[in-house]
C-alpha cells in the first residue's frame, strides 16, 4: 500500500512556516535536483503567527522536513539515494529553535500507466506537464524504495510505503497525515 505524506498545517498550536520560507531552493527540491542544493545546514525563522509547539513534519515550498525525533524513527528504513540536510527552525513565538532533517527523495518512474488517468495541465499545448486524475503506483517498479516522489507528473507530493507509514502513524508524533493513495 502507498500513502501520500502530508503536513497538517491548520493546527493553531503548531509553529507555522510561511510560504516562501524556502523560496531559494523550492524549484531544486521540487525537481529533486540534489546537486544544486546547499552543502551546509540551513537555518530559517518561523512565522510569528501560529503556536509554540513544533510539528514533527513540515512540507513547505517543496521542502520536506522531519523533526529529529521523527527522522530517528524512520532513518533505518530510508533507501540510500535520499538527500538529507540539517535544518534549524527558530520560532520567535516559542523563543527557541528545533532541529530538523530535510529528507528529499528521488523522483521514481513508477506510474502504472494502464490503470492511471493522466491529463495535460493545459490541454492542447505540446509538452505540457501531466497531472494525475487517478494515480496508481506500480509497487514492482519501486524496488526497495520506501519514500519517493513520482516522475512524470506535475505534483510534488511525497509518497511512502507501508513500512514508513507504520512508523509515522503514532500518537507520539504530531502534524503528520498519511493519506492512502486511491481512496
Amino acid at each position: 500500500m502507498i500513502y501520500e505524506l502530508a503536513a497538517i498545517t491548520i493546527l493553531e498550536e503548531l509553529v507555522a512556516l510561511e510560504p516562501g520560507t524556502f523560496a531559494d531552493i523550492s524549484a531544486e527540491c521540487g525537481f529533486s535536483f540534489f546537486e544544486k542544493l546547499p552543502k551546509t545546514p540551513l537555518s530559517v525563522t518561523a512565522s510569528e503567527c501560529g503556536g509554540a509547539l513544533f510539528s514533527d513534519y513540515y512540507y513547505c515550498d517543496n521542502v520536506p522536513l522531519f523533526s529529529e525525533r521523527a527522522y530517528k524513527m524512520i532513518a533505518g528504513e530510508l533507501q540510500k539515494n535520499v538527500f538529507i540536510r540539517d535544518v534549524e527552525i527558530y520560532s520567535p513565538l516559542a523563543r527557541k529553535s528545533a532541529g530538523y532533517k530535510m529528507v528529499l527523495p528521488q523522483r521514481i518512474d513508477c506510474i502504472d500507466k494502464a490503470r492511471s488517468v493522466l491529463r495535460p495541465i493545459i490541454p492542447g499545448i505540446p509538452d505540457m506537464p501531466l497531472r494525475a486524475e487517478v494515480l496508481v503506483i506500480s509497487e514492482k517498479m519501486l524496488g526497495n524504495t520506501s519514500i519517493f516522489k513520482v516522475r512524470g507528473i506535475s505534483d510534488n507530493n511525497i509518497y511512502v510505503r507501508k513500512n514508513i507509514r507504520n512508523i509515522l502513524d503514532t500518537p507520539e508524533l504530531n502534524g503528520i497525515e498519511l493519506l492512502p493513495l486511491g481512496e
